[in-house]
């Protein structure tokens, strides 16, 4: 079955990503990948992310995004509360 979409899970210690379909208003899983990045290690120290797991999580996402693209599917991104709450969420 093609993919019509792709969903990236930024987690505090994983990048995730679904390719599915929609039926309905429900989406079913086609594939399914999951990237240990750890982004929120650390976090407690000083409240903002390490740069390096900036760019290990980064990097997870521009994989997924070209995957994503190579299928031509739309993709919808979103973000645990680590990244949401931290000091330098802009980064």
């Amino acid at each position: 079955m093609k993919p019509e979409l792709a969903v990236i899970d930024i987690g505090s210690n994983s990048v995730r990503l679904m390719l599915g379909t929609a039926t309905d208003g429900r989406v079913s899983a086609v594939h399914k990948e999951l990237c240990m990045t750890r982004l929120a290690k650390g976090i407690d120290k000083n409240g903002s992310l390490a740069p390096d797991r900036v760019q290990a999580t980064v990097e997870a996402i521009r994989l997924y995004k070209q995957r994503a693209d190579a299928l031509g599917v739309p993709v919808i991104a979103y973000a645990t509360s680590a990244v949401r709450d931290a000091t330098n969420r802009e980064a």
